[in-house]
C-alpha cells in the first residue's frame, strides 16, 4: 500500500520446500513419496503409518 518493497526475505522462500523435500526423502524407506505442508507431527506420524491421502 505505501510502494515499500521486502529486501530481505527472498533468502526464505526456498526454505520451506527444502525442508519438505529433506523429510520425504527421510520418509522414503516407509514408502512416502509425497508430503503437503505444512508438516505437523501428527501428519508425519500418519504419513509414516499409511495413514494419508496420496495428491491427485
Amino acid at each position: 500500500p505505501i510502494g515499500a518493497k521486502g529486501i530481505g526475505e527472498s533468502a526464505t522462500v526456498g526454505s520451506p520446500p527444502a525442508v519438505v523435500n529433506a523429510i520425504v526423502d527421510a520418509l522414503k524407506p516407509y514408502g512416502v513419496r509425497h508430503a503437503d505442508m505444512p508438516l505437523t507431527p501428527s501428519r508425519v506420524w500418519e504419513t509414516m503409518q499409511g495413514n494419508h491421502t496420496p495428491p491427485i
